[in-house]
């Protein structure tokens, strides 16, 4: 099987030549290995990455032409797929991912007012399907959310929203999966490019600035504000456009006919071609171009002495631009490098103007800020003649768009290739290499698909959180008893220290002597109650008794003692003595209108003590005569045990 490789690009043979990221900022795969897949419609491409310790490292890069009969599309693809894939991943499983080329994508930016989070989705596809007609049967709809922009000074969301032929998205992950692989991811060249962007230093602090692809049939023109793809066009120039106008300088008559002085131009309204190039944002671009009027009959024209085909015309350019070699008697070898470029200059000037009517439309109808640098990329780029001419013309500072020199890339044994035209093959896949989830819009996982999983994490994000609060208030709950449990355990160790200090020990002969010791006591103590009851009782009615009530005499029976519980008939002789009674005998010598409240109050007073009960007034009557009347009671007072 035929297959080349640049000089420092690993072969089919497995051969290899001696030998600050920004991906970070937004959260990028911190380990791992990603393969970039660029089916072209030539060869195919391989770039394969590893991320690890926050460094991206170039492990393969591969180029293989397709053999006859192995091309996309026909029966042999699936196997000669499987084999170069096979041979660069190893033992490995990276994640793949593949460009979905297509001429028929659109892109568009979109702002919408901010809402919360859970509404944003909707919302951005309530304003683009207000905005444009889209077949979601046919096509697919997704979009990146970009951050916060200002828009007249009313803050808002804004967002890169695209479509893509659900057919082409279909048919280059249909290839890969024939071939016995899963993607991890498909995206369109555009968003590859932001993501190199994104992954690299190739635009740290440019601002506005934009990538100029120069491809065979077309070219691209994308505008990135930061890093964030915010405009991306297709027009039709491009090396064939640079062919064809060499084919018809190099065979244009020796003599050409003049026009009269007296000619009035006449201008024609030429509508470019948009066919298989990407949708533009601007619309359909019209060019005007200036043509004489056709002179008066002349003699007829001496015929070219040597036309150029396709090929020689490509050949030569590449030839004279990137000093690639040619035959010396080749048809227009004799032609200098600046012969040729003044040859193909109306093809360059056609493309300046392109360039500069997008950079006008994004400033004046878009609103963004101008576009301060340039990135090349494509085959042609590469020339250091056409790269001059184009800054020099659009007064701006131009660069290449090459991720495989960027300085964020770690030392690895494959090194990218030294040819600049031969790196600028490998922009697509090694910017694909770059990409994952959280950095490149993946058309696998459309924004129908992201609010799917953000509401599962969401409710896994809410059941994570109720179980983490209810261990939480479980532990407290448990750290609460094991503090009650710790308390009592230091009281009962407490007591058990006592117990054990306790001598002698305590048994049952000792918890007899002990009761009985206290119902001594007891005994005791009652005997002396009944000894100075009495008095007790003197002591009671001396304090509760006022100065207005007069005691004459006070009489007290306390009868027997008690009997004992076990003694029957001890009690029932109890139960026929004479009761506890106290006799009070006294006078209220004071103003006739307050004596029965005092002797009410009297009363009151006797019944709140703990000694006296149920006090009865036995006689109440007016003694004395004139001043010296009194009231004379008799008070009856049970006396509690």
């Amino acid at each position: 099987m035929a297959e080349t490789t640049a000089s420092t690009v690993q072969s089919a043979d497995g051969s290899t030549s001696p030998k600050d990221t920004r991906g970070a900022l937004r959260g990028g795969k911190a380990k791992g290995v990603t393969l970039g897949l660029d089916i072209a419609p030539y060869a195919l491409r391989i770039a394969v990455m590893e991320r690890s310790g926050g460094r991206t490292m170039l492990r393969t890069l591969r180029e293989a032409p397709y053999p006859p009969q192995a091309g996309p599309g026909s029966a042999g693809f699936a196997e000669f797929l499987r084999m170069q894939i096979s041979a660069v991943a190893g033992s490995t499983n990276p994640d793949i991912w593949v460009l979905v080329p297509t001429a028929e994508a659109d892109l568009w930016r979109v702002r919408i007012p901010k809402v919360p989070k859970k509404r944003e989705s909707e919302t951005f596809c309530w304003a683009i399907k207000r905005d444009k007609s889209i077949n979601e049967a046919e096509q697919l709809l997704d979009f990146e959310v970009q951050g916060e922009v200002l828009d007249k000074g009313i803050p808002k969301l804004q967002a890169i929203a695209y479509t893509v032929p659900r057919k082409a998205l279909k048919r280059s992950v249909d290839m890969l999966r024939d071939a016995g692989f899963e993607p991890a991811g498909a995206t369109i060249p555009p968003l590859a490019l932001q993501t190199a962007i994104r992954s690299t230093d190739l635009a740290r602090g440019s601002g506005t600035c934009a990538s100029v692809f120069i491809g065979r049939g077309w070219s691209r023109i994308d505008v990135f504000d930061g890093d964030n793809l915010v405009m991306s066009r297709g027009i039709k120039a491009g090396l064939g456009s640079m062919v064809e106008e060499l084919q018809a300088a190099y065979s244009m008559p020796a003599v050409a006919p003049q026009p009269a002085e007296d000619d009035v131009p006449v201008i024609d309204l030429d509508m470019e071609a948009t066919d298989h190039a990407p949708t533009s944002l601007d619309g359909v671009d019209f060019e005007l171009e200036v043509h004489p009027e056709e002179p008066a009959p002349a003699a007829p024209t001496p015929a070219p002495a040597t036309e150029l085909t396709d090929d020689e015309a490509k050949a030569l350019i590449l030839a004279r631009l990137l000093g690639e070699s040619i035959d010396d008697n080749a048809p227009g070898a004799e032609l200098s490098t600046d012969e040729v470029m003044a040859l193909i200059r109306p093809a360059l000037d056609r493309l300046v103007r392109q360039i500069e009517r997008t950079f006008n439309h994004y400033v004046n109808a878009e609103g963004g800020d101008a576009v301060r640098r340039i990135l090349l990329s494509g085959q042609v780029a590469a020339s250091a003649p056409i790269r001059n001419f184009l800054c020099e013309q659009l007064s701006l500072d131009c660069g290449l768009f090459d991720p495989l020199a960027s300085s964020t890339l770690a030392s690895a044994e494959t090194a990218p290739p030294r040819s600049e035209a031969r790196r600028m093959e490998f922009n697509l896949p090694a910017a694909l290499a770059f990409s994952d989830t959280a950095t490149t819009p993946n058309l696998l996982r459309n924004y129908a698909q992201r609010d799917r999983d953000w509401q599962a994490a969401r409710q896994a994000r809410i059941i994570y959180a109720t179980f983490l609060a209810a261990i939480a208030l479980l532990g407290g709950v448990f750290g609460w008893q094991s503090m009650q449990e710790s308390a009592v355990q230091t009281k009962l160790d407490a007591v058990n220290r006592q117990i054990a200090a306790y001598a002698p020990p305590i048994n049952e002969q000792l918890l007899l002597k002990m009761a009985s010791q206290v119902q001594n006591k007891q005994r005791d103590l009652k005997a002396l109650a009944r000894k100075y009851e009495g008095l007790a009782v003197l002591r009671e009615v001396g304090t509760l008794t006022p100065e207005s009530v007069k005691i004459r005499q006070l009489d007290l029976t306390l009868g027997a003692e008690a009997a004992p519980k076990k003694d029957k008939r001890a009690r029932r002789a109890r139960n026929t003595e004479p009761p506890r009674l106290l006799v009070l005998e006294g006078t209220i010598p004071d103003a006739e209108e307050s004596r029965d409240s005092i002797l009410a109050s009297y009363i009151v007073t006797l019944q709140s003590s703990p000694l006296f009960s149920d006090p009865v007034v036995h006689s109440r009557e007016l003694v004395g005569r004139g001043a010296n009347t009194g009231l004379h009671f008799i008070l009856h007072v049970n006396v509690e045990r």
